[in-house]
């Protein structure tokens, strides 16, 4: 709709103005005319895709849905149908839990997708049946298969948010988690967090799931505790 107006405010410009342009500008008014185009065509894009909201749900497209995902540690993701009445009894208590995190200021990403739409998402993730909600939490999926009611999905979300590891923030919780850990893995990560770094260590963790994980990212604490350490990463 902003499109379609924008074009017509754009048409009538050009109505009312294009002669006084061309008597008086007409090579300012190539190259203005290149700048007109480069704008519109960049609104459009924007328009295009654009991530949308909707009472604290954002809404995801096939082409939103992976840096989204990519980009936050944890999101819960509604892949619904519009005509399905399951989905329709949903929507309020999932807008509600949305809302609730929204108040607690929780990172935690709640968003939805229509799957009759986004297809090539639905097939990715193989969605049978709608509705069907998802969790990509720190690297892992898990489907949620709980009651469809505000409640019983925050406590849900909030047992399958958690990191597969602890940050160690000082020095008693370092000597206590090893002390508490026959085998542990502790990653003594740069303190600037190297996204590279940051994921290998996070699909390792998920992978070796018998084996408590730590990480530290206080350089401080690190020459504290491991005077040898003179490099990032080390475990």
């Amino acid at each position: 709709f902003v499109l379609f107006v924008f074009s017509v405010l754009l048409y009538l410009f050009f109505q009312k103005y294009s002669l006084f342009f061309i008597l008086f500008f007409e090579k300012e008014m190539k190259h203005s005319l290149v700048v007109l185009v480069v704008i519109f065509l960049s609104l459009f894009f924007v328009f295009c895709t654009e991530t949308k909201n909707d009472n604290h749900v954002m809404v995801l497209t096939d082409s939103t849905i992976e840096g989204i995902i990519r980009n936050n540690d944890v999101v819960l993701v509604n892949f619904y149908a519009p005509w399905c009445g399951h989905c329709k009894e949903l929507e309020p208590e999932y807008e509600k839990a949305a809302l609730t995190l929204s108040k607690q200021n929780s990172s935690i990403i709640i968003s939805k997708i229509d799957g009759t739409i986004e297809t090539k998402s639905a097939d990715k993730y193989e969605i049978n049946e709608f509705p069907t909600i998802k969790i990509f939490s720190y690297g892992k999926i898990e489907e949620y298969d709980g009651e469809r009611d505000s409640s019983s999905l925050l406590k849900w979300i909030s047992k399958h948010s958690l990191p597969p590891y602890k940050i160690i923030s000082n020095e008693i919780e370092y000597y206590i988690f090893k002390e508490r850990n026959e085998v542990c893995v502790i990653g003594f990560l740069s303190p600037t967090l190297n996204i590279k770094e940051y994921k290998i260590f996070l699909k390792t963790a998920n992978i070796i799931i018998d084996v408590e994980f730590g990480i530290i990212l206080d350089f401080e604490l690190t020459k504290k505790i491991e005077k040898t350490i003179n490099s990032f990463p080390t475990v």
